[in-house]
């Protein structure tokens, strides 16, 4: 009976040991876009032109210190050229350079 038993607790023992896992993750490839000014200037949202191929409307926060809650935009690493409308008129066009995981500050006049 005990020849059994240690049978069974060995099979046991045998079938739940795990090898070794290993995961290997690089940074994500992208950047971010926050963008900033004075809110009393810009009550309403701006709309925020990538390369005239993609866009997005934001509200515009206030450029402080701290950085909490807070959105940023993301957009993929290298050379971008930046178009800002506030109530259909262009008040900012900027061509920017990006690298991975980097937070590019878009500071409206």
């Amino acid at each position: 009976m005990k020849k059994i038993l240690l049978i069974i607790a060995s099979i046991i023992l045998v079938c739940s040991c795990v090898g070794v896992k290993s995961v290997a993750k690089g940074l994500e490839n992208e950047s971010y876009l926050d963008i900033v000014g004075n809110t009393d200037k810009y009550k309403s949202e701006v709309l925020v032109s990538i390369d005239d191929k993609t866009s997005f409307k934001t509200k515009v926060r206030k450029n402080k210190k701290e950085k909490i809650n807070y959105k940023v935009f993301a957009i993929s690493t290298g050379k971008h050229v930046i178009k800002v409308y506030y109530e259909d008129t262009l008040i900012l066009k900027k061509t920017i350079f990006v690298s991975s995981q980097e937070t590019r500050q878009i500071i409206l006049p």
